[in-house]
């Protein structure tokens, strides 16, 4: 998958011109799906996230432009369910078509796509790393115990930060990212860990780790119990190259890694061979589940397969 950063001026194969060359040399019966830029910035960023997930799972390109949003190539059914998904959780309506039937559509698209919308206003960023740097450690993290079998006892727990409610997905990723790496820095030193919720030590360790970085993973694996599971971002899959890095580090210092999410649309997409999913449920049992699967919040009101994880009664 790439992430083509459009050049709006008259050159540079990011630019209309070259989004137009590339989707003329695509095979016949490759899609593209083309998204009016959404007035909310909130939503177009989710809707970027979702766009950017369906590339790296269908094979694709997104290519963001001031005022739409581009999936290019890759397979049919990743372009039909991230459509699906754009208007069940924003409400949106994407143009799906097929090249090169396509082409006119997108020729008379591109020039306004081209053209900035409104500026939106600058996230309080400053506010929230405040925020994120000066919490106490005892309101850093929550510690959650996890089962292998509906009320049976307690085999894993997980060491989490504390998140609250956030309207927008990238600032909800970044207060993550800074707090998972107060909450790593803190595992590393008596002081920290007195502050935090107290670990069981005999049970396995499910800890939320930064997208960004190893350090640090080493003096956790050194922690008594079963080797610890890292829970990265589902998105860090966008970069399949970063997650290759992290994971072969990872691994290397005793960990497990398992992709984590907030949504149970995560359960739609294929996991990377050996690697865990920690998700909610939904309601139904979806046709397909991960070999290696954390059930995240209520169990839902289907069976777990044998094998996994999922929440327990304090």
């Amino acid at each position: 998958m790439r992430v083509i950063e459009a050049n709006h001026g008259a050159g540079g194969s990011g630019g209309p011109a070259g989004l137009r060359a590339v989707a003329a040399a695509l095979p016949p019966g490759s899609p593209i799906l083309l998204l009016d830029a959404p007035a909310d910035a909130a939503d177009r960023r989710l809707a970027r996230l979702l766009l950017r997930e369906a590339a790296a799972f269908g094979g694709g390109e997104a290519v963001p432009l001031p005022g739409g949003e581009v999936l290019i190539g890759g397979t049919p059914a990743a372009a039909e369910r991230v459509a699906g998904e754009l208007r069940a959780l924003l409400g949106l309506a994407p143009r799906r078509l097929a090249l090169p039937e396509a082409l006119p559509l997108l020729d008379s698209w591109l020039p306004q796509a081209a053209r900035p919308g409104p500026a939106a206003p600058a996230p309080g960023w400053t506010s929230l790393q405040a925020e994120c740097d000066g919490r106490p450690l005892g309101d850093l993290a929550t510690l959650r115990l996890f089962a292998a079998l509906s009320g049976g006892p307690a085999v894993a727990q997980r060491l989490a930060p504390r998140l609250p409610p956030l309207a927008e997905p990238e600032q909800r990723a970044q207060q993550r990212e800074w707090l998972c790496r107060r909450l790593l820095q803190a595992l590393t030193s008596p002081a920290g860990l007195a502050a935090l919720p107290p670990l069981r030590p005999r049970l396995r360790l499910l800890l939320d780790l930064p997208a960004a970085g190893l350090a640090g993973g080493a003096a956790m694996a050194r922690l008594p119990g079963p080797a610890p599971i890292a829970l990265l971002p589902l998105a860090l899959l966008a970069d399949p190259a970063a997650f290759a890095a992290r994971r072969a580090g990872l691994e290397a210092a005793g960990w497990e890694v398992a992709l984590c999410a907030d949504s149970p649309a995560a359960l739609d997409w294929p996991v990377p061979p050996g690697c865990w999913l920690a998700a909610p449920m939904p309601e139904a049992p979806p046709p397909h589940l991960p070999e290696r699967l954390i059930a995240l919040g209520a169990p839902p009101p289907w069976p777990l397969p044998a094998g996994a994880l999922r929440e327990a009664a304090p």
